[in-house]
């Protein structure tokens, strides 16, 4: 974008880095009690560590990720480790604020006439979700159609 910068908002997945160090720690912990038994059980415990530090550090490197929306004066961006979507306001046909029935999780869905933006508040703060929505909302413009399914509006 080449716009000025409104609002940026960010986000890194505490869940993950959460989830990691548990597993790490479960790992060390199952190897340690397998520590001076017998050959057969040592081995077991060995094996099952290796694995469960391999995906305790999967969950540590991902936790390390971060999320970011953009807003701009000219258009939106919304980046994970690369650009997933980028359009200029001229280009977003529907700003909608949504949750599926039977799920925890609230929708911020922006659509153009080729692609679709969904960010899930399972992965980014429904506060940040709220405000963009706000925020563009606000900015006025007449091409986009405003669905607000679960009253986001201020």
């Amino acid at each position: 974008m080449t716009g000025q910068l409104i609002k940026e908002f960010s986000v890194k997945l505490i869940s993950f880095k959460l989830i990691g160090g548990i597993l790490i720690l479960m790992s060390v912990l199952y190897f340690i009690n397998g520590l001076g038994t017998n050959p057969e059980t040592m081995s077991e415990s060995f094996s099952g560590s290796f694995l469960g530090l391999i995906v305790g550090i999967f969950f540590l490197y991902f936790s390390t990720k971060q999320r970011m929306l953009r807003l701009y004066d000219d258009g939106i961006e919304y980046l994970q480790s690369k650009p997933k979507f980028s359009s200029n306001w001229n280009d977003i046909v529907l700003l909608k604020s949504f949750q599926e029935l039977g799920k925890s999780s609230k929708n911020l869905i922006l659509m153009t006439e080729t692609d679709t933006l969904s960010i899930s508040s399972a992965f980014f703060k429904e506060e940040y979700l709220v405000e963009a929505f706000n925020i563009i909302k606000d900015l006025k413009r007449e091409n986009i159609c405003i669905e607000d399914d679960i009253n986001w509006s201020r």
